[in-house]
C-alpha cells in the first residue's frame, strides 16, 4: 500500500493549519478621537517595548489616529484616550505577554498621527525600536525621549508654532538622529547619552537663544550647525575623550571654551555644554 498521497495530504493540512494559526494571532488595533474644539492641550505618553514606530502629524481631521499590528501570542497592546475639560491624555502601551519571549520589531508595528490643531506634551519610552518620527509643524511644549536599543530618526522640517520649553533625551544603545532642532523652537536640549552614535542637527534656527547640555558616555555625538549661526561651546577635555571644534569658524576664548566670530554681540544663538566620557564629540558646520 502506498502511503505517499496520505503523507502529502497531511503535510498540506499542517501547512494550512499553521498559516491559519499565524493569521489568527496577528491582530490589528485601531483607534481615533474626533476633532474637539474644547480640547486645547494633550499629553501623549507612549510606553512601548520592541516595536517599529512611525509617528507623524496631520492637519485637521481627527485629534489623533493610531493603529498597531501585532502578534497577539507575543504582545499585549493598548490605546487609551481620556478627556478632562480643555486637556486630554493619550496613552500608547505595548509589552510582551511572557517574560521569556524574544521579540523583534516585526512583532509589533505602530502607526500614529497627531493633529497640528492642538498643543502637545510628548513622553516617549521605547525599549527596542526602529523609529521614524516626523513632528514637523506640530505645536509641542515639551518632549522627553527614553531610548533603549534602537535606531531612531526624528525630523523637524517646519517650525514648531509654540516654544518647546525642553527636549530631554536619555540615549541608550544604537543610533539616534535628530534633524532640524532649529525648527523645533526648543529652548533647552538635555542629552544624556549611553553607547551609540548620535547626530544633532540645528537646521532651521531663526531667532532667540537655545542651550544644549550634552553628556555623552561611551559613544560619539556630532552636532551640525548652520554656517553663520552664533555659537558658544564649553567643553571639558580629558585624555579619554576626543572633542573636535573646527578652528576655521571658532576662536578659543578660554580653556575649552570656543566662540564663533561676533557671538558676544549677536544677541541670539546657541550655547553648547559638552561633557564627554570615553567617547567623542564633533562640531560640524554645514553650508
Amino acid at each position: 500500500m502506498n502511503d505517499r498521497p496520505s503523507i502529502i495530504m497531511l503535510s498540506c493540512l499542517a501547512v494550512i493549519l499553521c498559516s491559519a494559526l499565524q493569521a489568527r494571532d496577528r491582530q490589528t488595533l485601531e483607534k481615533n478621537a474626533p476633532a474637539d474644539a474644547e480640547v486645547k492641550k494633550i499629553h501623549l505618553e507612549a510606553d512601548l517595548g520592541a516595536v517599529e514606530l512611525v509617528l507623524g502629524a496631520h492637519d485637521g481631521g481627527d485629534l489623533y489616529t493610531a493603529e498597531v499590528r501585532y502578534d497577539a501570542d507575543k504582545v499585549r497592546a493598548e490605546i487609551n484616550y481620556e478627556k478632562s475639560g480643555s486637556s486630554a491624555d493619550l496613552y500608547l502601551f505595548s509589552e510582551k505577554t511572557r517574560k521569556n519571549l524574544d521579540l523583534d520589531t516585526d512583532d509589533c508595528r505602530w502607526r500614529v498621527s497627531l493633529s497640528r490643531g492642538y498643543v502637545w506634551d510628548i513622553e516617549l519610552d521605547a525599549g527596542v525600536a526602529d523609529g521614524k518620527i516626523d513632528l514637523s509643524g506640530l505645536p509641542i511644549e515639551s518632549m522627553g525621549i527614553d531610548q533603549g536599543v534602537s535606531d531612531c530618526k526624528i525630523i523637524f522640517s517646519e517650525p514648531n508654532p509654540t516654544e518647546m520649553r525642553r527636549l530631554s533625551i536619555n540615549g541608550g544603545v544604537g543610533e539616534l538622529e535628530i534633524i532640524g532642532l532649529g525648527y523645533a523652537n526648543v529652548r533647552d536640549v538635555e542629552f544624556d547619552g549611553g553607547t551609540g552614535e548620535v547626530v544633532l542637527n540645528y537646521d532651521g534656527f531663526q531667532r532667540g537663544t537655545q542651550t544644549a547640555s550634552i553628556d555623552m558616555g561611551v559613544g560619539s555625538v556630532t552636532i551640525e550647525i548652520p554656517k553663520g549661526l552664533p555659537v558658544r561651546v564649553e567643553s571639558d577635555d580629558n585624555w579619554l575623550n576626543s572633542i573636535s571644534v573646527p578652528k576655521a569658524f571658532f576662536d578659543e576664548v578660554d580653556d575649552g571654551v570656543y566662540e564663533t566670530e561676533g557671538y558676544e554681540d549677536a544677541g541670539y544663538g546657541l550655547d553648547i555644554t559638552l561633557d564627554v566620557g570615553i567617547g567623542s564629540a564633533k562640531i560640524k558646520i554645514s553650508e
